[in-house]
């Protein structure tokens, strides 16, 4: 097999108290030889255990990777996980636990079934859509290896940041908030699935949040019909950004904890439409 056609995945989660996070690290090697990255992480969750998040860092990496159109022209991923406890029952969930009720032998409950049951069914479409064979690999805790290490530092620091929940709409919004998705990003008035993408923004609204933390209301530059669409939502960030000024931003993983994860002030608006 050519290594550009296998892509490597790293992930880990990460549990402080009663909040977690998960990181992912996408390596990728080029037709030239040069190897790519990329990274993200998602700090959407509370209440959890450590297991639980080591399952959900697959899931959410395979939904990234497949997201982010770095699938085309490969035949194997492997995801590096230092879980023993992934790595040990993701094929027993897979071919045995789903089709039993998510029963383990002698009918005891498998753990964790709503997790495992995800991280299935994005193997399964990888394997029926995609056609590419998804193998998860142990890799050892804390161990030398840079990609690891990397992803162990980015969820530990992620789940110490403070854990803020979604205001709900108020009154004058509720109209649109029994909207649902749609396959077209973006349309107006509805709310911008979160996918860990980058999107243009221009900033309307500024409150002060807590803890060195801003909630910002926003306008959405759709490219496809190059003009604003009023977003109606709001969404959280640790950086300072200005009212009426546009960024490049990339968003995290999270519909129910939106963050803006990186932010860049767009100074040449001439493929804005103001």
């Amino acid at each position: 097999m050519l290594e550009e056609e296998l892509l490597e995945i790293y992930v880990d989660g990460s549990v402080i108290g009663k909040s977690g996070a998960v990181a992912v690290k996408i390596k990728e090697i080029l037709p030239n030889g040069d190897e790519s990255y990329r990274e993200f992480l998602s700090r959407q969750f509370s209440y959890v255990k450590s297991g639980q998040l080591e399952i959900v860092a697959c899931t959410c990496a395979l939904d990234e990777v497949a997201n982010q159109g770095f699938l085309r022209g490969k035949t194997r991923v492997v995801i590096y996980t230092d879980s023993k406890y992934v790595v040990e029952n993701y094929r027993r969930s897979m071919f045995h636990w789903v089709g039993h009720g998510m029963r383990m032998k002698y009918e005891k409950p498998a753990l964790d079934p709503r997790e495992w049951k995800s991280l299935t069914k994005q193997l399964k479409r990888y394997s029926s859509e995609f056609k590419i064979n998804v193998e998860i690999k142990k890799t050892q805790a804390h161990s030398n290896d840079e990609y690891n290490k990397s992803v162990d530092i980015m969820a530990k620091d992620a789940a110490r940041e403070p854990m803020f929940l979604y205001p709900k709409p108020t009154s004058a919004l509720s109209p649109q908030k029994s909207k649902k998705y749609t396959k077209t990003k973006g349309q107006p008035g509805t709310l911008m699935k979160m996918n860990g993408q980058q999107v243009s923004i221009k900033i309307l609204n500024c409150e002060y949040w807590q803890k060195g933390v801003w909630v910002y209301k926003y306008d959405v530059f759709l490219d496809y019909i190059s003009s604003w669409a009023f977003s109606e939502h709001k969404i959280f960030s640790k950086h300072s950004l200005d009212v009426g000024k546009i960024y490049l931003v990339r968003v995290n993983m999270s519909d129910n904890n939106p963050w803006i994860m990186e932010a860049q002030e767009m100074t040449d608006k001439s493929k804005i439409l103001s």
